[in-house]
Protein backbone atom coordinates (compact mmCIF):
# COMPACT_ATOMS: atom_id res chain seq x y z
CA UNK A 1 0.00 0.00 0.00
CA UNK A 2 1.40 3.47 -0.82
CA UNK A 3 1.60 6.16 1.34
CA UNK A 4 -1.53 8.57 -0.37
CA UNK A 5 -3.16 5.30 0.43
CA UNK A 6 -1.98 5.18 4.24
CA UNK A 7 -3.38 9.18 4.61
CA UNK A 8 -6.65 8.27 3.22
CA UNK A 9 -7.11 5.27 5.26
CA UNK A 10 -5.82 7.00 8.12
CA UNK A 11 -7.79 10.16 7.53
CA UNK A 12 -11.23 8.20 6.82
CA UNK A 13 -10.84 6.06 10.11
CA UNK A 14 -10.13 9.51 12.00
CA UNK A 15 -13.25 10.98 10.40
CA UNK A 16 -15.57 7.85 11.02
CA UNK A 17 -14.32 7.89 14.84
CA UNK A 18 -14.78 11.66 15.29
CA UNK A 19 -18.40 11.24 13.49
CA UNK A 20 -19.03 8.01 16.26
CA UNK A 21 -17.98 10.45 19.05
CA UNK A 22 -20.57 12.79 18.12
CA UNK A 23 -23.50 10.80 17.55
CA UNK A 24 -25.90 9.34 19.98
CA UNK A 25 -27.98 6.74 20.08
CA UNK A 26 -32.16 7.25 20.47
CA UNK A 27 -31.75 4.33 23.55
CA UNK A 28 -28.68 5.80 24.99
CA UNK A 29 -30.39 9.46 24.76
CA UNK A 30 -33.39 8.23 26.51
CA UNK A 31 -31.25 6.39 29.03
CA UNK A 32 -29.61 9.87 29.91
CA UNK A 33 -33.12 11.10 30.07
CA UNK A 34 -34.27 8.82 32.41
CA UNK A 35 -31.31 9.11 34.86
CA UNK A 36 -31.42 11.45 37.62
CA UNK A 37 -29.11 11.10 39.29
CA UNK A 38 -26.73 12.16 36.49
CA UNK A 39 -25.35 15.80 35.41
CA UNK A 40 -28.37 17.47 33.50
CA UNK A 41 -28.34 17.46 29.30
CA UNK A 42 -29.38 19.50 26.94
CA UNK A 43 -31.51 19.21 23.58
CA UNK A 44 -31.58 21.40 21.17
CA UNK A 45 -34.11 20.64 18.00
CA UNK A 46 -32.68 22.45 15.21
CA UNK A 47 -35.43 21.09 13.02
CA UNK A 48 -38.68 22.77 11.36
CA UNK A 49 -40.23 25.23 13.70
CA UNK A 50 -43.82 23.86 13.06
CA UNK A 51 -42.60 20.49 13.60
CA UNK A 52 -41.65 21.15 16.39
CA UNK A 53 -44.73 23.03 18.03
CA UNK A 54 -46.58 19.97 16.64
CA UNK A 55 -44.48 17.28 18.19
CA UNK A 56 -40.76 17.33 19.60
CA UNK A 57 -38.64 15.08 22.27
CA UNK A 58 -40.21 15.97 25.76
CA UNK A 59 -37.60 18.15 27.43
CA UNK A 60 -36.06 19.58 24.39
CA UNK A 61 -35.90 23.58 23.35
CA UNK A 62 -36.34 24.94 19.77
CA UNK A 63 -33.30 26.77 18.52
CA UNK A 64 -32.37 28.67 15.39
CA UNK A 65 -28.92 27.58 13.93
CA UNK A 66 -28.01 31.52 12.61
CA UNK A 67 -25.26 33.48 12.81
CA UNK A 68 -26.20 35.41 16.17
CA UNK A 69 -27.22 32.31 17.68
CA UNK A 70 -23.53 30.95 17.46
CA UNK A 71 -21.94 34.82 18.44
CA UNK A 72 -24.22 35.03 21.06
CA UNK A 73 -25.51 32.15 22.95
CA UNK A 74 -22.76 29.21 22.05
CA UNK A 75 -20.35 31.31 24.14
CA UNK A 76 -22.82 31.44 27.35
CA UNK A 77 -23.85 27.58 26.66
CA UNK A 78 -21.95 25.19 29.95
CA UNK A 79 -19.12 22.95 28.94
CA UNK A 80 -19.89 20.37 31.31
CA UNK A 81 -22.14 19.11 30.12
CA UNK A 82 -23.69 17.05 26.91
CA UNK A 83 -25.99 19.00 24.68
CA UNK A 84 -27.65 17.13 21.89
CA UNK A 85 -28.80 18.46 18.58
CA UNK A 86 -32.09 16.90 16.78
CA UNK A 87 -33.03 17.60 13.25
CA UNK A 88 -35.07 16.07 10.47
CA UNK A 89 -31.73 16.44 8.96
CA UNK A 90 -29.38 13.73 10.69
CA UNK A 91 -26.18 15.61 8.50
CA UNK A 92 -27.50 19.40 9.14
CA UNK A 93 -27.47 18.04 12.97
CA UNK A 94 -24.30 16.13 13.07
CA UNK A 95 -22.42 19.55 11.00
CA UNK A 96 -23.94 21.81 13.50
CA UNK A 97 -22.93 19.43 16.68
CA UNK A 98 -19.27 19.68 14.95
CA UNK A 99 -18.70 23.36 14.28
CA UNK A 100 -20.42 23.76 18.33
CA UNK A 101 -17.75 21.31 19.25
CA UNK A 102 -15.02 23.25 17.56
CA UNK A 103 -15.94 26.57 17.79
CA UNK A 104 -16.95 26.58 20.93
CA UNK A 105 -15.26 23.88 22.83
CA UNK A 106 -18.85 22.71 24.40
CA UNK A 107 -19.76 18.33 24.47
CA UNK A 108 -22.61 18.20 21.53
CA UNK A 109 -23.61 15.40 20.02
CA UNK A 110 -26.32 14.59 17.16
CA UNK A 111 -29.40 11.98 17.41
CA UNK A 112 -28.20 9.44 15.21
CA UNK A 113 -31.05 9.07 12.64
CA UNK A 114 -32.82 12.08 13.11
CA UNK A 115 -36.10 13.19 14.88
CA UNK A 116 -37.55 9.75 12.86
CA UNK A 117 -35.07 7.90 14.79
CA UNK A 118 -36.64 8.78 18.21
CA UNK A 119 -38.85 6.16 19.82
CA UNK A 120 -38.84 7.70 22.96
CA UNK A 121 -41.82 10.68 24.70
CA UNK A 122 -42.50 13.44 22.23
CA UNK A 123 -44.87 15.91 23.59
CA UNK A 124 -46.10 19.46 21.95
CA UNK A 125 -45.85 21.21 25.40
CA UNK A 126 -43.49 24.17 26.20
CA UNK A 127 -41.69 24.77 29.08
CA UNK A 128 -43.77 26.11 31.77
CA UNK A 129 -44.34 29.88 32.06
CA UNK A 130 -45.09 32.40 34.53
CA UNK A 131 -46.27 35.24 33.12
CA UNK A 132 -44.96 39.10 34.22
CA UNK A 133 -48.32 39.79 35.67
CA UNK A 134 -48.75 37.13 37.76
CA UNK A 135 -44.93 37.14 39.32
CA UNK A 136 -45.35 40.74 39.80
CA UNK A 137 -48.57 39.89 41.89
CA UNK A 138 -46.22 37.28 43.30
CA UNK A 139 -43.24 39.71 44.44
CA UNK A 140 -46.20 42.33 46.10
CA UNK A 141 -47.54 39.16 47.95
CA UNK A 142 -44.10 38.99 49.51
CA UNK A 143 -43.63 35.41 48.04
CA UNK A 144 -40.01 36.08 47.46
CA UNK A 145 -39.44 37.71 50.61
CA UNK A 146 -41.33 34.84 52.18
CA UNK A 147 -39.28 32.14 50.60
CA UNK A 148 -42.06 30.59 48.48
CA UNK A 149 -40.41 31.88 44.99
CA UNK A 150 -36.93 31.72 44.02
CA UNK A 151 -35.96 33.88 41.31
CA UNK A 152 -33.66 32.76 39.43
CA UNK A 153 -31.37 34.51 37.21
CA UNK A 154 -29.29 33.24 34.65
CA UNK A 155 -27.82 35.66 32.83
CA UNK A 156 -24.00 36.76 32.52
CA UNK A 157 -22.61 38.90 35.61
CA UNK A 158 -22.26 41.73 33.89
CA UNK A 159 -25.93 41.72 32.49
CA UNK A 160 -27.00 41.03 35.77
CA UNK A 161 -25.18 43.64 37.40
CA UNK A 162 -26.76 46.31 34.95
CA UNK A 163 -30.41 45.50 36.44
CA UNK A 164 -32.28 42.88 37.92
CA UNK A 165 -35.80 41.91 39.49
CA UNK A 166 -34.71 42.74 43.71
CA UNK A 167 -34.27 39.40 45.55
CA UNK A 168 -33.14 37.39 42.32
CA UNK A 169 -29.97 35.27 42.66
CA UNK A 170 -27.94 35.31 39.58
CA UNK A 171 -26.33 31.77 38.24
CA UNK A 172 -25.28 31.99 34.73
CA UNK A 173 -26.40 29.66 32.52
CA UNK A 174 -23.17 28.11 32.52
CA UNK A 175 -22.31 27.03 35.52
CA UNK A 176 -25.84 26.14 36.48
CA UNK A 177 -24.93 22.04 36.01
CA UNK A 178 -22.11 22.79 39.42
CA UNK A 179 -24.48 24.87 41.04
CA UNK A 180 -27.54 22.73 42.17
CA UNK A 181 -26.75 23.27 45.69
CA UNK A 182 -27.43 26.43 45.23
CA UNK A 183 -31.05 26.23 43.97
CA UNK A 184 -33.69 24.71 46.40
CA UNK A 185 -35.70 22.23 45.78
CA UNK A 186 -38.56 23.03 48.20
CA UNK A 187 -39.06 26.41 46.59
CA UNK A 188 -40.64 27.25 43.78
CA UNK A 189 -38.47 28.00 41.02
CA UNK A 190 -38.84 30.95 38.44
CA UNK A 191 -35.54 31.40 35.68
CA UNK A 192 -34.89 35.04 34.54
CA UNK A 193 -33.31 35.98 31.18
CA UNK A 194 -33.40 38.77 28.55
CA UNK A 195 -35.71 36.93 26.42
CA UNK A 196 -36.95 33.59 27.39
CA UNK A 197 -34.58 31.22 25.74
CA UNK A 198 -31.83 30.55 28.21
CA UNK A 199 -33.62 30.59 30.91
CA UNK A 200 -36.22 28.02 29.01
CA UNK A 201 -33.07 25.64 28.54
CA UNK A 202 -32.61 25.83 32.53
CA UNK A 203 -36.10 25.03 33.32
CA UNK A 204 -36.26 21.86 31.11
CA UNK A 205 -32.87 21.16 32.68
CA UNK A 206 -34.13 21.47 35.99
CA UNK A 207 -37.23 20.07 35.39
CA UNK A 208 -35.83 16.55 35.08
CA UNK A 209 -33.86 16.89 38.38
CA UNK A 210 -37.19 16.96 40.09
CA UNK A 211 -37.64 20.52 40.44
CA UNK A 212 -40.85 22.64 40.72
CA UNK A 213 -39.77 25.31 38.33
CA UNK A 214 -41.47 27.63 35.86
CA UNK A 215 -39.91 30.53 33.12
CA UNK A 216 -40.59 34.13 33.18
CA UNK A 217 -42.57 34.59 30.14
CA UNK A 218 -41.05 37.10 27.44
CA UNK A 219 -38.22 37.54 29.84
CA UNK A 220 -37.03 40.41 30.82
CA UNK A 221 -38.25 42.27 27.88
CA UNK A 222 -41.84 41.33 28.72
CA UNK A 223 -40.73 42.46 32.69
CA UNK A 224 -39.94 46.03 32.12
CA UNK A 225 -43.90 46.49 29.95
CA UNK A 226 -45.22 45.73 33.31
CA UNK A 227 -43.16 48.44 35.20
Amino acid sequence: MSKDDLNSKFLTNEKNQSSSVLEITSEDLQEKLHDKSGKPIMIFDIGNKQRYQDEHIAGSKFAVCDQQTINNLLPKLPKDIEIVLVAEDENYAKQMAQMASERGGLRTKYLKGGISAWNGERTERQDPKISSKDLKEAIEEDKVKRGEIFLLDVREPEEFKEWNIEGSKNIPLSQISNSLHEIPKDKEIVTICPHGNRSGMVTFMLQRKGYNIRTLEEGLTGWSSTL
